[in-house]
């Protein structure tokens, strides 16, 4: 069963992290466990279709590589034995820069959750998530470092791109095409199409 963690510092060993069952999935934010939630279809789907549109575009001229719902962990260093939060992202993407410096640092990267910040979260929004929390969940992963937040809300067939280095969010609807050349350079996912797969 999930409690809260209340140690003298903000989060757990790394062993503790690592002892809890996979069934036991959740995400550790300021010291507390908080259970990660069975998802709906819809939202599973959208999410790995988004992951392996990204993974085409890295595997045919692009870099880096998309995950689904992979837990990456924060911590002081890569190599800390101490955990002071973990996510859980409907998508995270990284990129082939950025995971063969890791690998390369962290000797024993294959035995540890990742500790790597990515350098895009995916949520997809479902019937039941609040707007308060959606936000929140944004602005926590702009806190971590997290370049892009891309929100997906199947139900209003839009995106919100939110950018660490901008307060300006970009809204679009399903007549517009996802891209971002800074972080994706030449990925293009018509929307359209996207939510038209869903239904």
């Amino acid at each position: 069963m999930l409690t809260e963690v209340t140690p003298s510092r903000t989060g757990m060993r790394l062993s503790e992290f690592m002892a809890y069952s996979s069934d036991d999935r959740f995400e550790l934010i300021d010291g507390v466990m908080i259970p990660k939630m069975a998802t709906i279809f819809v939202h599973t789907f959208i999410a790995n279709l988004l992951a392996e549109l990204i993974n085409i575009w890295a595997q045919f001229g692009g870099a880096g590589r998309a995950f689904v719902e992979a837990t990456f962990v924060l911590a002081d260093t890569p190599t800390s034995d101490w955990v002071t939060g973990s996510r859980i992202p409907d998508v995270a993407y990284i990129s082939a820069e950025r995971l063969q410096h890791y690998r390369a640092s962290v000797p024993d990267w294959r035995t540890r959750p990742l500790m790597l910040i990515p350098d895009l979260v995916i949520e997809v929004v479902s019937p039941n998530d609040k707007y308060t929390e959606i936000i929140d969940k944004v602005n926590r992963y702009l806190q971590d470092g997290v370049k892009r937040v891309w929100v997906v809300n199947p139900e209003q067939r839009q995106v919100v791109v939110y950018r660490a280095e901008s307060h300006l969010l970009v809204v679009l609807t399903e007549w517009d095409t996802l891209t971002d050349e800074a972080l994706l350079p030449g990925f293009a996912a018509p929307l359209a199409r996207l939510f038209a797969d869903e239904t």
